[in-house]
């Protein structure tokens, strides 16, 4: 017996309306899924690579043209020499801190000169790490003693950088 499909009867009213779909969720996960798959292929032509395959070769082995092999290889390292850099950054902010909160007690004790400079050099650099850069550079006028302009330059040094004193807890990222 054949089956015979029956017309649809046109709807009306609120059934007319057609029924919401979910494809964008579903975009989203096929989307993440594709960019798993893209990131896991990019680390097996960089280990194809590391290990003295050619472009062309990877591309034979993973059945992609040698100019999907090359980029996808390119992508790699470029990914890899970010993580290095970022890793390189935090270590010398890190150590430049260090320097600063060792440098810092100096001024309570009416440091001399060569203390400030050393303290708004190393604010320099901290800034051109971050991409802030603008060389400070320090000029004591010749004025009758020269001391009202170094004491203001200590108060602005002391209060743009926090102290940290033996007897308090050093914060795990401490404001500059």
């Amino acid at each position: 017996m054949a089956r015979t499909k029956k017309p649809m009867e046109p709807a009306s009213g609120a059934a007319a309306a057609k029924p919401k779909r979910r494809g964008g969720q579903r975009k989203k996960q096929d989307r993440a899924k594709a960019e798993i798959e893209r990131q896991e292929r990019i680390a097996e032509a960089l280990e194809y690579r590391r290990q003295g395959f050619t472009y062309r070769q990877i591309a034979d082995t993973m059945g992609v043209s040698t100019t999907t092999a090359f980029a996808w290889v390119q992508q790699g390292l470029e990914a890899i020499t970010l993580e290095s850099a970022l890793a390189v950054k935090k270590l010398v902010l890190d150590r430049y801190d260090d320097i600063l909160q060792r440098l810092m007690p100096m001024l309570e004790d009416g440091a001399d000169r060569d203390v400030v400079d050393q303290i708004v050099k190393i604010q320099d650099k901290i800034l051109a790490l971050h991409g802030l850069t603008g060389n400070v550079s320090l000029s004591f006028d010749g004025g009758d003693d020269g001391e009202g302009d170094e004491a203001i330059v200590i108060a602005r040094i002391k209060a743009s950088v926090p102290v940290l004193r033996p007897d308090t807890p050093v914060p795990p990222n401490p404001i500059l």
